[in-house]
């Protein structure tokens, strides 16, 4: 059934089984601390190194296996199975307790972020930061779990509306209306994907409805809104730094292309956001390494 001589990491296979037992991308996600698009990417780089669809995507539904996903998903229980058994046979190493930073987003990270919890995932020194979405929450909420200590750092759309928070513009990006090749002509005879599941007022749905009205056939989480967008299903109206074809974190990205000018111009803005009680040791470093990556003075 699958590809022959097929090689991939074990960790891969673990992500498609926690997947495969969870409701959604976003609990997955949760449960794995990463991002939905980093899920997304690694999914799709394990189908296509088994040459299957393992899993159906549907916007507006529960998640299913396809028949060569619960082929895989009995196999990877007892390929894991016997992993564990012979992690557990090994000598014990001493415990090693990361410097763990907590980084709270209300919506996708960007190439920046995404980039940032890879690497220092991977370096033996320096702190991990670990993903924690807000995406059913509002920014208040982020906003005071900073406040509380739960979190060590935020990323949000606009300043902080509270005092006790400190922040820095991250990045000023403007919206583009994005399609797949099949698309082209005016704003105004495009089908449109809005986006859903983000918080509040929805920094990723800025479209003026009443204003310039638009035809919308569907709506759809970021992920499942970039591959319906490359199926040809409708058009983006997105940040330019979160356009598919200029990011590594949508497998489905080198189909989709800037198709035309909206009527209106609208901007994005990201800010880093900590408490002004001061940071630890490891998350000053994670914004200190955040800063530079982006360009900016730490």
């Amino acid at each position: 059934m699958f590809k022959q001589s097929v090689q991939f990491k074990l960790e891969s296979l673990y992500f498609f089984v926690v997947l495969a037992e969870s409701d959604s991308f976003l609990q997955a996600s949760e449960r794995l601390y990463m991002s939905q698009q980093a899920l997304s990417k690694a999914l799709a780089q394990l189908e296509e190194d088994l040459g299957q669809t393992l899993i159906y995507r549907h916007p507006s539904r529960r998640q299913r296996l396809t028949p060569a996903g619960e082929v895989l998903l009995r196999q990877c229980e007892g390929l894991l199975s016997t992993v564990y058994r012979l992690e557990s046979g090994l000598p014990q190493q001493p415990e090693v307790v990361p410097n763990v930073v907590h980084l709270g987003c209300l919506l996708e990270v960007d190439d920046a972020i995404n980039f940032l919890l890879h690497q220092t995932h991977e370096q033996s020194q320096g702190p991990i930061i670990r993903l924690k979405g807000f995406l059913d929450a509002s920014a208040a909420q982020l906003e005071q779990a900073l406040l509380n200590q739960q979190l060590d750092l935020g990323v949000l759309c606009h300043p902080p509306s509270v005092q006790g928070l400190e922040y820095v513009l991250l990045k000023s990006r403007p919206y583009i209306i994005v399609g797949n090749d099949s698309f082209s002509g005016r704003w105004d005879q495009l089908p449109y994907i809005r986006i859903e599941n983000c918080f509040g007022d929805n920094p990723l749905n800025v479209w003026p409805e009443q204003e310039w009205p638009r035809q919308v056939v569907c709506e759809a989480d970021l992920a499942m809104a970039v591959y319906l967008c490359a199926q040809g299903v409708g058009c983006l109206h997105i940040p330019d730094d979160f356009a598919p074809f200029r990011s590594s974190i949508f497998p489905m990205g080198h189909h989709i292309q800037q198709v035309t000018e909206a009527p209106f111009e609208s901007t994005y803005r990201r800010y880093l956001v900590w408490s002004a009680q001061g940071l630890s040791e490891p998350a000053r470093q994670a914004k200190q390494a955040i800063l530079q990556y982006m360009g900016l003075e730490a």
